[in-house]
């Protein structure tokens, strides 16, 4: 990596964003986020988790993207950047009855804002990678992966699965969809164009883990961390896929991929371990007691795993690091949750 090496990053406003803004930094190399409201980027610039890594100013900068899905959106954002990273794409927390108008809502933004960012890299010549945030829901069948039926195979880098259209009921299939579509509409663009530049997708299962952008313990309910938290204050919930992958294993992915060379599927990054929903009763009680005697934890949660297999292992190789286990990520999501309590707590404020 060169001293003034540049990625442009999309979606550091969000959950996955900013831990790879944090983690990008931290490697040395310059970020220019690209962010849709300029009011975002101060609130960015003075959380603590990127304060506290002291960087030199200019290693930080912004710029505005209103609509990341017009032509020509990232003309001027990509410039002089040598890599991409593009986070930003519609999510379900954010838009709770987006599947009811799935192809505008979530799957043309998807596909779109990946392919505007495509086209400029391949209008700028100094762009070397661009790798793109999709999912595990982009490989496996969405009954499988949403409980709905018993998972059939193990899914890796080289699954795919046709787009769904729909219709649908609710939000996980149409989030899944999108990122369907948006794999197969990126794979597509790369045979045809030929660019110079390599893409990478990363394939991400249920991410959890701290949040650094919550101010609040009620902040952490936004995204996918919801669904270890609801289970963790005591509720009962339906079954769920038992895989997971701590959002800072996310992040790193994303950076080391920007220097490592890649063949074929190797392209293809899956990020995922095995868990069961199941475990997180002994370690609550193991981590957290005195959380669980004020009541802010629970044991009563109950929730059943769907078994299925997700091989991250290829992923694992190429990146030269382990993805840390379930206990672990409970351990750095609940402590955040019980730290953020405790200031609540003492400061007076609801909890």
């Amino acid at each position: 990596m060169a001293p003034n090496d540049l990625i442009l990053l999309t979606g550091a406003t969000g959950f996955i964003g900013f831990a790879t803004l944090l983690q990008a930094l931290s490697s040395n190399y310059h970020v220019r986020c690209a962010v849709r409201d300029p009011q975002k980027a101060s609130k960015l610039r003075s959380n603590p988790a990127l304060t506290s890594l002291s960087q030199p100013p200019n290693h930080l900068t912004f710029t505005h993207v209103p609509d990341l899905t017009t032509p020509g959106a990232y003309n001027d954002a990509i410039k002089g950047a040598k890599y991409v990273i593009h986070v930003a794409s519609p999510l379900p927390a954010a838009n709770p009855d987006g599947y009811k108008d799935a192809d505008n809502v979530f799957i043309r933004p998807a596909v779109r804002g990946a392919l505007e960012m495509l086209e400029a890299a391949h209008r700028t010549p100094s762009v070397q990678k661009v790798v793109i945030t999709s999912s595990v829901t982009a490989l496996i069948p969405s009954a499988e992966w949403s409980a709905q039926a018993p998972a059939t195979q193990t899914y890796g880098p080289e699954s795919r699965i046709e787009p769904s259209s729909g219709p649908f009921t609710w939000n996980g299939p149409a989030y899944g969809a999108s990122k369907a579509a948006q794999l197969q509409a990126v794979e597509r663009w790369v045979e045809s164009q030929k660019p110079g530049f390599e893409v990478v997708t990363v394939h991400p299962s249920w991410v959890l883990g701290r949040a650094e952008l919550a101010d609040k313990s009620q902040d952490l309910w936004a995204g996918t961390n919801r669904f270890l938290l609801d289970n963790a204050v005591g509720m009962s919930l339906p079954k769920r896929a038992g895989a997971c992958v701590l959002v800072d294993d996310v992040a790193r992915t994303h950076v080391l991929a920007l220097e490592k060379q890649l063949q074929g599927r190797e392209k293809t990054l899956v990020t995922s371990v095995p868990m069961r929903w199941e475990d997180l009763r002994g370690v609550l009680d193991r981590e957290f007691p005195e959380a669980v005697k004020k009541g802010w934890l629970s044991l009563e949660g109950k929730q059943e795993t769907q078994e299925i297999g997700i091989d991250g292992s290829e992923t694992e190789r190429v990146m030269g690091f382990k993805f840390r286990g379930f206990e672990e990520l409970v351990r750095e999501l609940v402590g955040q949750f019980v730290e953020l309590k405790a200031r609540e707590a003492g400061s007076g404020a609801r909890v």
